[in-house]
């Protein structure tokens, strides 16, 4: 006696939750990695974000009035 060939739901689920994350991931990382690319060759844009990264109101103060003392 031969059985029915079953037909299975295909499970689409995961493979969409899948792709939505890596879009995601991809929106995120592309600008980034593009910025950090072409921010190579610009030596004032490297400058420029190196003192966004470690120069703020406090360390102008206290520098401010270290000069100040001498």
């Amino acid at each position: 006696m031969e059985q029915p060939a079953i037909m299975r739901v295909p499970r689409i689920g995961p493979a969409l939750a899948a792709v939505l994350l890596l879009a995601l991931a991809a929106l995120y990382a592309v600008p980034r990695a593009v910025d950090a690319i072409y921010g190579l060759d610009d030596p004032s844009r490297i400058a420029n974000q190196t003192l966004d990264d470690n120069f703020d109101a406090a360390v102008a103060g206290r520098e401010f009035r270290c000069c100040r003392r001498r």
